[in-house]
């Protein structure tokens, strides 16, 4: 197979289409200045339009108004190519604008309305007899007619472009693997699917399938014949060690061979994992001594979600930026990632690279805060999408689950002119379009492409004809101390709350504004000045902000509040459930609930987190006084998060004065053993005074060393 290479920067230009007043002229298009690449990004560096995230520039553009064209000029001058009657040419597009048509020397080939369906186009030969010109027309996304849902209007050409010539190929190669509950093995089914010409003879097709270790030797190899286009093989792999101590990655090649040619038609080479999951969704035992009979073990899976990473797609490529942003979930103790159903589809490095450090992916599907249509023509739309969604991300053993949208039930539910409702069966119809979607099509279509993987309809949801912020069971987005009620005593237990991005403070002392907000005047950084408005998304941030401060804080500082809310939040509900923090990272310079900001800075959130998810943490909350007893009394928890038993540990909580300091009692609890959770309620003869802080150590040991983990 030979592929001629589209995706190359200085084979496209950008113009301006149909524009009376147009920002560049007309008969002067601009290189593009990468690829791939996105209409704001080539006229920054054009120096047509100024930095649209230098203060307010985006306020005064209106390049999202306008119709542009990519144009790519290539020549193909391999007669050998072009001269061979049973070849296929096929022009591919991955991540084509939404809305977009393209033209080949004149000739319309193909139309776009979904930049999430690769576009393939089988070619007339014959329109490849002249020069090549790809002429692509694009106008902006539209959230109304097409399934670009993202934060910007984008225009993309396309991720990857090329020409590919072939006579046979891999059409998919997929790796269905299933591990023994033992841990010790693992059934691995390749399936190999292939697209020839239909001039070619398929009797004397075969496929070579073989298998390498991490280590590089080989662990399988056979040839097979083809069988309607497609060829199978089994194997097993025994495992030396337990899969959750490490992660190892497999290779498999498959090489696609003629009798009749002397080389190879086409290989196709990918990385596979071996990982073991279950969705529990009855009640777990109260000890992981006690597992559930079709499980292994059980572990809890701190989380972040995950938006892009910036608001011009085209940046999402470089995978060293992808791998420094997940490398920070790690060392967070974060060990899995929600890709938000607002945002996009990641590139495979994101996915390659978390299979490569262990962090699990929750999956979302491109569907958020909104009331689809549910026509057959989107639907059609729809099929397509999941489809090429699966069959690129099922290679990745980071895949945990599948989640239909992001809070579209919640919106449902909160809009009743739609007419849902899930307490009956009059508000939930198959035909409603929640149930055709989440329920119906997009999970037929897992079914059939992914079974061992699992799928939820949507975030938050619940089953049984409950409503979707139901606690009782599924998963809850905890909105409350934000855009609801906004109660005094919630903030400590809410994951969700503001606060400002970072500032560098020089040696001189003075306050220095630095590209966080990219802004040009110390002004800008008044906090309801309107740059820093123009940075905050969420409603009456202001007014917000200012309450939780003056209510919770005795100092201004959203970025001190911010982290003692999540803390308690963390330390409390760790005990119980798995948490999952919105949100890890920032799309451009803003005001948001990010852990770490645009520019890959962590706020103090995100070392708040990371203390309390440590694999051992101590909490404590002090109890209320009790009538007739005002002596303090303080509920104690530690949780073990390892896979092996703490014993003997010992338990110190201490009461001291928080003017002075001075240690006022102490009380020793010794002998303690903690697999999962321990609970212990400490009471002493101190009265209860505001003045009085209690804290709370453990002392364990590991591999032979004394450690200490404290809370107060």
């Amino acid at each position: 197979m030979r592929i001629i290479n589209l995706s190359k920067a200085s084979l496209w230009t950008l113009s301006e289409w149909g524009s009376e007043d147009p920002l560049i002229p007309l008969n002067a298009p601009i290189p593009a200045a990468s690829f791939p690449t996105d209409v704001f990004t080539d006229l920054h560096a054009a120096g047509v339009i100024p930095d649209p995230l230098t203060n307010t520039t985006t306020n005064t553009l209106d390049v999202e108004e306008r119709l542009w064209k990519y144009e790519c000029r290539f020549d193909i001058n391999d007669h050998q190519i072009m001269n061979t009657v049973n070849k296929v040419f096929v022009l591919a597009c991955d991540g084509l604008d939404s809305v977009a048509t393209v033209f080949l020397n004149g000739h319309l080939v193909a139309s776009s309305q979904n930049m999430y369906v690769p576009l393939r186009v089988v070619l007339d030969q014959r329109w490849l007899s002249q020069e090549g010109q790809s002429n692509p027309r694009t106008t902006p996304n539209n959230l109304r007619t097409c399934m670009a849902r993202v934060f910007v209007p984008m225009e993309i050409p396309s991720r990857m472009c090329g020409l590919e010539v072939f006579e046979a190929r891999f059409a998919m190669v997929h790796c269905l693997v299933s591990v023994h509950e033992s841990l010790k093995s693992a059934t691995v089914k390749v399936i190999a699917e292939i697209e020839a010409s239909l001039l070619l003879e398929l009797a004397g097709m075969s496929c070579v399938v073989s298998v390498h270790t991490p280590a590089g030797k080989t662990l399988f190899i056979k040839s097979l014949l083809l069988q309607n286009n497609a060829s199978s093989s089994v194997f097993q792999i025994m495992l030396e060690e337990h899969v959750i101590r490490g992660q190892p990655l497999y290779k498999v090649t498959c090489t696609l061979l003629h009798s009749s040619k002397p080389t190879p038609l086409h290989t196709h080479t990918h990385k596979f994992g071996l990982r073991r999951l279950e969705l529990i969704e009855t009640p777990l035992p109260p000890s992981p001594k006690t597992p559930h009979p079709q499980t292994s073990f059980y572990f809890s899976r701190p989380a972040a979600t995950w938006i892009p990473s910036s608001s011009f797609l085209s940046s999402l490529t470089d995978p060293h930026v992808y791998r420094k942003w997940l490398t920070l979930a790690v060392q967070g103790n974060q060990n899995m990632i929600r890709v938000w159903g607002g945002g996009v589809y990641e590139n495979d490095a994101f996915y390659e690279i978390c299979d490569e450090l262990g962090i699990l992916v929750w999956q979302d599907f491109m569907f958020a805060c909104a009331a689809y249509p549910a026509h057959p023509e989107f639907v059609d739309s729809v099929e397509k999408e999941v489809d090429a969604v699966v069959k690129r991300l099922r290679r990745f053993a980071c895949v945990a689950i599948y989640t239909g949208n992001n809070e579209d039930y919640a919106f449902a539910e909160e809009n009743p002119q739609l007419g849902y409702d899930p307490t009956s069966d009059v508000g939930r119809t198959p035909n409603f379009p929640l149930v055709l979607l989440y329920e119906r099509v997009i999970p037929r279509i897992i079914e059939s492409l992914s079974p061992l993987t699992a799928y939820k309809p949507g975030s938050p949801y619940t089953s049984g004809g409950k409503l979707s912020g139901n606690t009782d069971s599924g998963d809850c987005h905890q909105w409350n101390v934000w855009h609801g009620h906004k109660n005094r005593t919630r903030i400590m237990e809410s994951l969700l709350v503001v606060s400002y991005p970072s500032l560098e403070c020089k040696a001189s002392q003075s306050w220095k504004p630095v590209k966080s907000f990219s802004v040009q005047e110390v002004g800008d950084m008044d906090a309801l000045s309107e740059c820093v408005e123009q940075r905050n998304k969420a409603t009456g941030f202001a007014k917000r902000i200012g309450g939780y401060l003056v209510e919770n804080l005795r100092f201004r500082g959203t970025r001190s509040y911010k982290p003692e809310a999540l803390s308690t939040a963390y330390r409390q509900w760790r005990q119980l459930v798995a948490q999952l923090v919105w949100q890890l990272n920032d799309c451009w310079p803003c005001v948001s609930w990010s852990i770490v900001d645009h520019h890959l800075r962590p706020k103090p959130s995100y070392f708040a987190i990371k203390r309390q998810l440590a694999p051992v943490t101590i909490g404590i909350e002090r109890k209320p006084p009790q009538v007739g007893n005002d002596s303090i009394i303080g509920d104690v928890w530690v949780v073990n998060t390892t896979n092996q038993e703490l014993k003997d540990c010992r338990v110190v909580v201490t009461g001291f004065d928080y003017v002075s300091g001075k240690v006022l009692k102490e009380v020793v609890v010794t002998g303690v053993d903690v697999m999962g959770s321990f609970h212990l309620e400490v009471q002493s003869d101190l009265v209860a005074s505001s003045a009085i802080v209690i804290g709370a150590k453990l002392y364990y040991v590991k591999d032979g060393t004394i450690m200490l983990c404290e809370t107060e």
